[in-house]
């Protein structure tokens, strides 16, 4: 189990991938369905070093999803898994 899953960071990460990209600057490249993690540290006003932390959490959890295209990871919500997530704390888990 993860030692701290959860944090206001991580949970803006989130909601802010939630309605991905519109919240995010553009980067100039067009997105596969993510946001790359340069993007959301700029939207978040933090060092990329500190959020790739968070990303890499999110991502072993199974929340986010990641994606590589050429020199660029793409993040996105992997809504399957937060709805399993849900269903598991609404049943009192």
């Amino acid at each position: 189990m993860v030692r701290a899953p959860v944090s206001e960071r991580r949970l803006e990460i989130l909601q802010w991938l939630e309605h991905a990209p519109a919240p995010f600057p553009s980067d100039g490249d067009p997105s596969p369905g993510g946001v790359t993690a340069d993007a959301i540290a700029v939207a978040l006003g933090v060092p990329p070093s500190l959020l790739q932390c968070d990303l890499a959490l999110l991502t072993r959890v199974g929340l986010v999803r990641a994606h590589q295209a050429g020199p660029h990871t793409y993040y996105r919500r992997d809504e399957v898994r937060m709805a399993e997530v849900a269903r598991m704390f609404e049943k009192g888990w």
